[in-house]
């Protein structure tokens, strides 16, 4: 099949270290304790019962595929890597209908029924879009997981059966499987566990293992039964976990990075023994990007400048990450062995850079969005200034549409969380 995946623009996540002086993010830090409500949540998220907007094999399904989806996919077309905010969307031949016009090429609010939702500090920071349909995915502090199928026009909980099981935390990525369309996982920090999997797109989860306070969930999809997966702690030191039995069981291989690192929590999985890490923040000590060849048992430096936020992994095999503090864009073309800052201080803000279907990459700037056509070496403005300086960034071709959301540190879902603006991307 050819599929889509909206990865966004995320500053890792709510009151992460990716902010700080001269970034236009807002967000604060909280401190790098551990999760003190792991025990509040049960380890296994398995639950009877569907939720007819996560499956996209039952009754009210959530949005059927465009031309170019459907629910498998032949592993053979699938490009390299992570389905992700670490990975470019697959969009096969780029033949992907809209299901609806392109909206207008202004800001428009789409938070609908989620405004002034109970919640925490954090209370929506991440927004995504499904793959394989026309869903749109955002995570609420203590509430789950809320899904879209009309372009955010409204929202709905997933797992809704959930009961005292439901994800409690604020959500910090979800992870497409290239593979199996209802498969999918979530990292987030606080309340509970740290990653989730779901195999039914979203209708139950499963809390893996004992991992807590998790900024990124990375697996290895060379491997068909993703049994290698990375889990970074959120803004604490030597702390990114590997599991070798698809999330049963964690080790801290965070403890055999060199000593005075700062805090290393972006992982991306290339494979099962080779991996990466982004290291930054505000903890002071060594940051830039390390690498594993051997299932993170040692980690070697291939650069000092300090990444922050998840990285994209692009279809044509490039790395991207963004530096910490607004300081630029780095990126490497032979799987992070080596690293070329491409864009200075100021031109982008701190966070996630996405890839479009035709290979344009677009980030956030001081004001608009971002687009470069040039591999990243030089970005324009794109669109009108947008209406909030956003934690993460989708693009859905399903609706010809970027879509953003930002957070704050009060108790209920901002009335202007998420916001539509319309674009179509095979347009001049």
């Amino acid at each position: 099949m050819h599929r889509i995946t909206l990865p966004l623009f995320v500053v890792l996540a709510a009151c992460s270290s990716s902010s700080g002086p001269g970034s236009s993010s807002g967000q604060t830090a909280e401190g790098s304790g551990q999760s003190s409500s792991g025990d509040e949540t049960a380890k296994s998220g398995a639950s009877s019962g569907t939720a007819g907007i996560a499956s996209g094999t039952t009754a009210g399904a959530a949005g059927q595929p465009g031309t170019a989806g459907s629910g498998t996919s032949d592993a053979s077309t699938t490009a390299p890597g992570a389905l992700s905010d670490a990975m470019a969307p697959y969009y096969g031949d780029g033949a992907v209908s809209a299901v609806a016009p392109t909206p207008p090429a202004q800001w428009v609010n789409v938070t609908a029924n989620l405004a002034g939702m109970p919640s925490e500090c954090g209370n929506t920071e991440y927004l995504t879009s499904h793959p394989s349909y026309d869903m749109l995915i955002t995570s609420v502090a203590q509430h789950g997981l809320w899904a879209s199928t009309d372009g955010g026009a409204s929202w709905k909980q997933l797992w809704p059966t959930a009961g005292a099981n439901q994800i409690t935390n604020r959500g910090t990525s979800i992870l497409f499987d290239p593979d199996h369309a209802e498969t999918f996982w979530e990292s987030g920090i606080y309340n509970g566990p740290g990653v989730y999997e779901t195999a039914d797109n979203g209708a139950t989860f499963a809390a893996l293992g004992d991992s807590h306070h998790i900024d990124s969930v990375s697996v290895d999809f060379t491997d068909p039964q993703r049994m290698t997966l990375l889990a970074g702690g959120h803004e604490q030191k030597q702390t990114l976990y590997r599991s070798t039995d698809g999330g049963n069981t964690w080790t801290n291989v965070g403890l055999n990075l060199p000593g005075g690192t700062d805090f290393c929590t972006t992982a991306l999985v290339l494979d099962s023994q080779t991996h990466l890490v982004g290291c930054s923040g505000y903890a002071g000590g060594i940051d830039g990007v390390f690498r594993t060849t051997d299932g993170g048992k040692t980690w070697s430096p291939t650069t000092t400048l300090s990444a922050s936020g998840l990285p994209l992994w692009a279809t044509d095999g490039t790395i991207y990450w963004s530096l910490l503090y607004n300081r630029g864009l780095i990126k490497s073309t032979d799987q992070g062995n080596s690293w070329t800052q491409t864009i200075p201080y100021g031109t982008l803000n701190t966070g996630h850079p996405i890839e479009l279907p035709d290979g344009r990459i677009v980030a956030v700037g001081p004001m608009t969005l971002m687009i470069s056509s040039d591999h990243g070496v030089s970005f324009q403005a794109l669109g009108t200034a947008m209406p909030f300086a956003p934690n993460s960034i989708t693009y859905s071709p399903y609706r010809n549409a970027f879509y953003i959301e930002q957070f704050d540190c009060n108790n209920q879902v901002l009335a202007d969380a998420i916001s539509r603006y319309g674009f179509d991307y095979r347009t001049p």
